[in-house]
């Protein structure tokens, strides 16, 4: 049991997680990246971590794009 809750509430904060990056990525920004650039990493990490939305584990792929977005 305690492995599943672990599980469950460790997917429940990445998809937090991922939430508040994709939406507040273009107002934390402060100027580093043009807004086609924020609009391409918003993009490649939606598709990225599609899994972890509809409630599935992330992938590596995901891991790494949350690592290297822009906040």
């Amino acid at each position: 049991m305690a492995s599943s809750w672990a599980a469950d509430h460790g997917t429940l904060i990445i998809k937090v997680a991922l939430v508040v990056v994709v939406f507040e990525l273009p107002i934390l920004g402060g100027g580093e990246t043009s807004p086609s650039e924020c609009k391409e990493e918003r993009r490649l990490l939606v598709n990225g971590c599609r899994a972890v939305i509809f409630g599935g584990n992330p992938s590596p792929s995901c891991c790494q794009r949350f690592r290297v977005t822009h906040v």
